[in-house]
């Protein structure tokens, strides 16, 4: 199975963000605007903020990541951009 480059990774980590953020985003426009009953038998207010809390949470580490790799192919373009070693050029 071949490795995924940095550029992969970061739109793969694109995705996780925006698939995640729609539905969070959702979640929290709905807690904000809705009105909910607050009888015993409610599960949906603490459901929902476990909902938005987990979304949150995977969207910012999609987003980490995301950055993360394109540093690392930014370092990578600039390290090889300047050296013309034929040993960099053979291992892609």
């Amino acid at each position: 199975m071949a490795t995924k480059t940095n550029m992969d990774r970061a739109i793969s980590e694109e995705w996780v963000f925006w698939v995640t953020g729609v539905p969070t985003v959702c979640m929290l426009a709905c807690l904000t605007f809705g009105e909910f009953p607050l009888g015993r038998d409610s599960g949906f207010l603490p459901t929902s903020l476990i909902g938005v809390s987990v979304g949150a949470t995977v969207m910012l580490g999609g987003a980490y990541r995301g950055f993360r790799a394109l540093r690392r192919e930014i370092a990578d373009l600039k390290s090889s951009g300047t050296d013309d070693s034929p040993a960099i050029h053979d291992s892609e």
